[in-house]
């Protein structure tokens, strides 16, 4: 990791605080990716009903890591830098969001949670500055004009509800994730309801979710290499989580059959092709 270097008797400069925390944040960030990879991931952001309210889905807080530019734009009086992308964290914190029942009776409706990664410049303040002319009496703002300047960038998590269309209950669908979104839960809802349980809702099978008990323990238990089958008999359909991104031989996959094979049988993991057990 790159420090920035400083003297004494040196005078300071504003981008030296500037290089402090680029490079730090440069740093942490490659040692995500040659922890994570360079994929998007989520952490945290649990669904449940709201204990409180009626027709409300509670999300804890969390994170995304997510692959962007260095700087998009320029970072105070550090022009931007795209030239190559890092490991970014977006945090969110805890939030209630509230549902609405399709108006139809007997329908339902398929609610998507996305999530993305957001960057913004905020913490607006009027900052102090250094009047030359008379260092006793400071400046408000730079050239004394009272202006509020942003003092943090910060990456967020953004999290957004897309609701599907209203069909009869049984056949309504899933809406699809919106451009540089994320997919995380699903929340069902029918008609008439007042309140919703842990059954409407489900991890969406593409959500890219981390385990919640962090990556240690998750290779203890093989959490990363036991999946749920969701096929049939003869043509079993596993995923896992997160989705496994490539097959490779030698590669060791765990399922429990949800049904037994009568014949010659397939497998499919995640999006992939199927392969025939043999």
């Amino acid at each position: 990791m790159d420090r920035k270097i400083v003297y004494p008797g040196q005078i300071p400069l504003e981008t030296d605080l500037l290089l402090t925390n680029k490079f730090a944040m440069i740093g942490i960030a490659r040692l995500a990716e040659a922890i994570l990879g360079s994929s998007t991931f989520l952490y945290g952001l649990e669904c449940q009903p709201c204990r409180h309210k009626s027709l409300s889905i509670h999300i804890s807080e969390g994170q995304i890591y997510s692959l962007e530019d260095i700087d998009r734009t320029s970072f105070s009086t550090l022009g931007a830098d795209t030239d190559s992308k890092i490991l970014k964290q977006g945090f969110a914190k805890a939030q209630d969001i509230e549902l609405a029942p399709p108006k139809a009776p007997g329908h339902s409706i398929c609610y998507l949670l996305q999530v993305k990664y957001f960057e913004e410049d905020t913490g607006e303040m009027v900052l102090p500055y250094y009047n030359a002319a008379n260092p006793a009496a400071g400046y408000s703002g730079p050239d004394n004009c009272g202006k509020a300047q942003r003092t943090v960038r910060a990456g967020r998590c953004i999290m957004d509800l897309k609701p599907g269309g209203s069909a009869p209950t049984g056949s309504q669908k899933m809406p699809d994730a919106d451009a540089d979104y994320y997919p995380a839960w699903i929340i069902t809802v029918k008609h008439g309801a007042t309140s919703l349980s842990e059954r409407d809702i489900s991890m969406h099978p593409g959500a890219p979710f981390m385990p919640k008990d962090g990556l240690i323990t998750a290779l203890q238990h093989a959490h990363f290499t036991i999946g749920t089958d969701r096929g049939s008999a003869n043509t079993y359909a596993v995923t896992f989580q997160p989705a496994i991104k490539s097959l490779k031989d030698g590669m060791r996959l765990y399922f429990r059959a949800t049904n037994a094979n009568t014949e010659s049988c397939s497998l499919t993991v995640d999006r992939h092709p199927s392969h025939a057990i043999v």
